[in-house]
């Protein structure tokens, strides 16, 4: 599928990236760090070339 979002990149050299736990266990901290800094709910999304 073709994805054109107007941003300049070429979103199909990327894909959602597979993460191990420790991979996991540091989105995890960051998102909680940006929580106790800002106050917001914030996820992170993992991307990864292909």
């Amino acid at each position: 599928m073709e994805h054109n979002c107007g941003c300049g990149c070429n979103h199909n050299n990327f894909e959602i990236a597979n993460l191990d736990s420790k991979e996991q266990d540091a989105i995890k901290k960051a998102e909680a760090q940006v929580k106790s800094e800002t106050g917001k709910d914030i996820i992170m999304i993992a991307w990864e070339k292909k």
